[in-house]
């Protein structure tokens, strides 16, 4: 797939063309630009920065690094749970 500057990786792949200058601070929070060359693997949610790249894609969306990161169980907790037991506690 081709990606043109400013577009999102919308799945894991191989950069097959060009040299990607990838931001991922949607993923990571860090606003650092990430170097990358042909044969190298590019994530899911980075922002190219500087032109066009060409992908082949090697991982689905379900299969993501992006999407194993949204599915880590920190993120599946419960915290209501816990917050309604201390308002009825105080109340």
């Amino acid at each position: 797939i081709r990606i043109r500057h400013n577009q999102v990786i919308p799945a894991d792949g191989l950069l097959y063309q060009g040299d990607a200058a990838l931001d991922y601070s949607f993923v990571t929070g860090e606003s650092t630009i990430s170097a990358h060359k042909p044969g190298e693997l590019v994530y899911a949610g980075g922002r190219q920065t500087a032109g066009n790249i060409e992908l082949e894609i090697v991982k689905d969306m379900d299969h993501s690094y992006l999407t194993s990161l949204w599915n880590h169980a920190i993120f599946k907790k419960n915290y209501t749970k816990s917050v309604k037991t201390f308002a009825d506690n105080v109340g």
